[in-house]
């Protein structure tokens, strides 16, 4: 058996939600947000961010960058002026881009490398903005860039399982396992149900699918753990 295994960057290898807490903290009158409140307002920031891709991807043109600042100060009853909202969000970038990979999977890229398992990443994005989080990330430390994909480059993006089929075209026809972990359902996970790629689902803010197909995780030592049982059995 060959296996790949294919990372999401964005709430996986790369900690947003970490960015956006600490954007809000940084504001005095949020410093008493609970967890459970932040997560809310994080998913609400992140379905938006994916709904403005979205809209780049298909018109290569974004009405509004800010928009989903515009939510969260809204369900927050805070104001909403443009020049606040473009300030949380430069404060938000500055935060991601103080994020680092995590130790636990520097550690598995090691492992991986030597049970000559073929591992890169697959992200949705814009080619600048997802090579700069490369880069932040280190990832050229421990993959070749033929490993790397994404999205603009592509001319395609996940949830189409064209994306994915285009990263098994450029990879050796020799690998005949193919695994993929990402947060996101709709675009990680459903698209890869009932194929050949065994998608692993990083569920850190415990959202309800009845859906089956997948193996769920919640945090990334899970997904760690997970992967290198998988990659030991060879039974999956």
């Amino acid at each position: 058996m060959t296996v790949a295994v294919f990372f999401d960057v964005d709430d996986t290898l790369l900690d947003n939600y970490a960015a956006f807490k600490e954007t809000l903290f940084a504001l005095s009158s949020l410093a008493s947000l609970s967890e459970e409140q932040m997560q809310k307002l994080y998913k609400n920031f992140r379905f938006y961010s994916e709904v403005i891709y979205k809209q780049y991807y298909e018109t290569r043109f974004i009405n509004n960058i800010n928009a989903r600042w515009q939510w969260v100060t809204k369900d927050l009853n805070m104001a909403s002026d443009p020049l606040f909202l473009e300030e949380l969000d430069d404060l938000y970038h500055k935060n991601q881009q103080k994020q680092k990979l995590s130790k636990g999977y520097i550690d598995l890229f090691s492992f991986l490398e030597k049970n000559k398992v073929y591992f890169g990443v697959l992200t949705n994005g814009l080619e600048k903005t997802q090579a700069n989080k490369i880069k932040q990330l280190n990832l050229l430390n421990y993959m070749t860039p033929e490993r790397i994909f994404i999205s603009e480059s592509l001319n395609d993006a996940k949830p189409n399982f064209s994306c994915f089929e285009k990263v098994e075209q450029a990879l050796p026809k020799i690998i005949d396992s193919w695994i993929y972990v990402g947060d996101s359902f709709t675009n990680d996970i459903e698209p890869l149900l009932n194929s050949r790629w065994l998608p692993v689902w990083l569920n850190r803010f415990n959202e309800k699918v009845m859906q089956d197909g997948y193996i769920e995780v919640k945090e990334n030592e899970e997904a760690v753990m997970t992967l290198r049982k998988l990659i030991h059995s060879e039974n999956f």
